[in-house]
């Protein structure tokens, strides 16, 4: 799987376009998860970079990882299991889209556009309600785990 961010310096770039500042630990956090093709854990992530960064406490991983998702670098996946797993978000920067994810392997894609979106039109139409975000999903077998 390719990296999103292939130059020097793109990681801190994207943490501060998000509003964030560039710390070690941050940088750290989202170059690895940018990086992989798979969806991590938070425990996966500690136990990865805490032999690079020694201490590193399962609250502040918590933390970085959900503010990278709130600024759209990582996707937060939750397969059913109650166990909160974090994905490079590969569609940065390219509006609403939703990802499918491999429940074998825990690879994540991009689908290219919103499958939703007529039948959001439709929910408002019959509800009244004027929808103003929403997620989907989907599960399967990547091809190199079927």
């Amino acid at each position: 799987m390719v990296s999103i961010c292939e130059e020097p310096g793109e990681v801190a770039r994207l943490l501060r376009e998000g509003g964030l500042k560039a710390t070690p630990k941050r940088r750290m956090v989202a170059e690895y998860l940018l990086g992989s093709g798979d969806a991590r854990t938070v425990e996966d992530i500690r136990r990865h970079l805490r032999k690079r960064l020694g201490s590193l406490g399962l609250p502040t991983v918590y933390r970085i990882v959900e503010e990278l998702a709130e600024i759209g670098l990582l996707a937060r996946i939750d397969l059913g299991d109650r166990v909160a797993r974090y994905a490079a978000c590969r569609a940065h920067g390219t509006g609403h889209h939703h990802h499918i994810v491999c429940v074998k392997c825990g690879s994540v894609e991009a689908m290219p556009t919103c499958l939703f979106q007529r039948q959001v039109k439709a929910l408002e139409q019959t509800t009244g309600f004027r929808i103003t975000d929403h997620r989907l999903h989907v599960e399967g077998m990547c091809p190199n785990c079927l």
